[in-house]
């Protein structure tokens, strides 16, 4: 158990350093596993949604989901963890409930079960 522990750690602080060294990608960074949970963002992920990034390694790809986008949510999710790429215009909401639409560019299976998404705002 203790080793599983460490390596689930280990995971989480290269993600994290992964998505450091995306801050000067002119886009949003979001690292999310199998189920959608966000594992590591960046500076502007964090100030497009909102979050503190404590909060948002929190959340989901559902929580974010705008309410008009939640019924094609887990079709275009389950497609995206089938392939290895997907990019189209999608709603989001932020913290504050406000919805913006933004630009998504996602590969799948970055590692094993984890998956980066590129999003810019002002579609």
């Amino acid at each position: 158990m203790q080793r599983l522990r460490a390596d689930l750690e280990g995971t989480a602080a290269r993600l994290d350093r992964l998505a450091s060294q995306l801050e000067h990608v002119p886009a949003c960074v979001l690292i999310a596993d199998d189920a959608g949970r966000y594992v590591a963002a960046n500076d502007r992920a964090c100030a497009l949604t909102g979050y503190p990034r404590a909060e948002l390694l929190r959340t989901s790809v559902a929580d974010l989901t705008a309410p008009n986008e939640f019924a094609r949510y887990e079709r275009l999710w389950d497609a995206f963890v089938g392939t290895t790429k997907q990019r189209g215009v999608y709603n989001i909401v932020r913290k504050d409930g406000s919805v913006v639409k933004v630009r998504y560019f996602a590969y799948a299976d970055l590692a094993p079960g984890i998956h980066i998404s590129f999003i810019v705002e002002g579609v």
